[in-house]
């Protein structure tokens, strides 16, 4: 293992450890001295790594997205490629959000109880345009996903943005209530119920 691959594998154990530490104590409550001390590390090498306590959340909160990101990519590519239809695709790209909430349940739980972290803070315009440009990701991938089954005579005819955009939201709310107010849920419980809800708004009658 060369010293690149070293520093990442050093940078993914110092975020993953940053992870257990944020949801246990919350953001502001949690420090560097217990972060470094959880990831194994004396404090000055989790200094060379990440400045600040809120570039180091920063950097967890880019990994969960791109996280989410490059799985909904991989199933796409895969799913696409063996001809699934666009409900069968739709049921997995489901599948994929809960079992990634389920991951990040408890840091994403302490995040909404404690009430959420200025952007400002940990990141400002830029945090703002990366969150923007993956949901956008998401909802392109669900629209294109659409509008194959417009053509094909799958998919009621609509807007195939705002039904993206619709059946987006829905997942993210379904999810959002569960989380808050039954956190020791399966997320992944969810997923024929919200696929249920899904077929009744796009698929022709």
């Amino acid at each position: 293992m060369d010293q690149e691959d070293k520093k990442e594998r050093k940078r993914k154990e110092i975020i993953e450890a940053a992870k257990r530490v944020f949801s246990a104590r919350g953001y502001y409550q949690a420090t560097m001295d217990e972060i470094a001390s959880e990831a194994g590390v004396a404090k000055g090498t989790l200094y060379l790594y990440y400045p600040s306590k809120a570039h180091l959340l920063l950097a967890c909160v880019r990994e969960m997205m791109e996280c989410l990101a490059k799985r909904m990519r991989d199933m796409l590519d895969e799913y696409q490629g063996k001809g699934a239809s666009p409900l069968e695709i739709i049921r997995h790209a489901i599948g994929i959000y809960l079992d990634h909430l389920n991951r990040n349940k408890d840091m994403l739980i302490t995040g909404m109880r404690e009430g959420q972290v200025s952007a400002e803070e940990i990141g400002g315009e830029e945090l703002r345009k990366e969150i923007i440009s993956h949901i956008w990701g998401y909802t392109e991938y669900v629209k294109k996903t659409l509008e194959e089954g417009m053509r094909s005579g799958v998919i009621k005819k609509g807007n195939p943005l705002i039904m993206a955009l619709g059946l987006i939201g829905v997942a993210q709310n379904i999810t959002m209530y569960h989380l808050y107010n039954e956190p020791g849920k399966d997320l992944t419980e969810l997923q024929e119920d919200i696929v249920l809800l899904v077929k009744d708004m796009i698929l022709e009658k």
